[in-house]
């Protein structure tokens, strides 16, 4: 379901109630975030590992995927 509403500032967005699955905003419109898919989700994991990887010890790099 979209939520279409443009124009909001932070302020506004931050201000809407919570929904499942959660909003987003993209291109000045807010929606309902979609679920990954399998493939997405394997993206997503591969994406994470290799950000991880390139921390290294030091801790540079960090990855929290839909972290709020």
């Amino acid at each position: 379901m979209v939520v279409a509403r443009r124009g909001l500032t932070l302020e506004e967005l931050e201000a809407l109630p919570e929904q499942k699955p959660a909003l987003e905003y993209i291109d000045g419109e807010v929606r309902q975030k979609p679920m990954l898919d399998g493939v997405q989700s394997s993206l997503q994991g591969e994406l994470i590992f290799r950000l991880r990887l390139a921390g290294g010890s030091q801790r540079v790099a960090l990855a929290l995927p839909d972290l709020r």
